[in-house]
């Protein structure tokens, strides 16, 4: 199941995504939300945690609220600006 190319299935109603990864089935998966009180509380990123690695995505947004840039969990940063 190796193959690199991703592939989406169902089991139970739930939709899951595999695509070969590192991490074992029995390793607990952790997501953490942050928020960002300079900005109305708006969503400021979020990582997903599991095997001792983190995927961050961070958010940015224009003056009227509305979400203006991001960057996708495999950009590998440590922090949300």
């Amino acid at each position: 199941m190796n193959s690199g190319t991703p592939r989406i299935g169902t089991a139970q109603g739930v939709r899951k995504r595999e695509c070969g990864s590192k991490v074992s089935a029995l390793a607990p998966v952790v997501t953490n939300f942050e928020y960002a009180s300079s900005n109305g509380f708006r969503l400021k990123g979020n990582g997903v945690s599991t095997g001792g690695e983190t995927l961050r995505a961070c958010y940015g947004y224009e003056v009227q609220g509305r979400k203006s840039s991001g960057t996708k969990a495999s950009a590998n940063l440590t922090s949300c600006p």
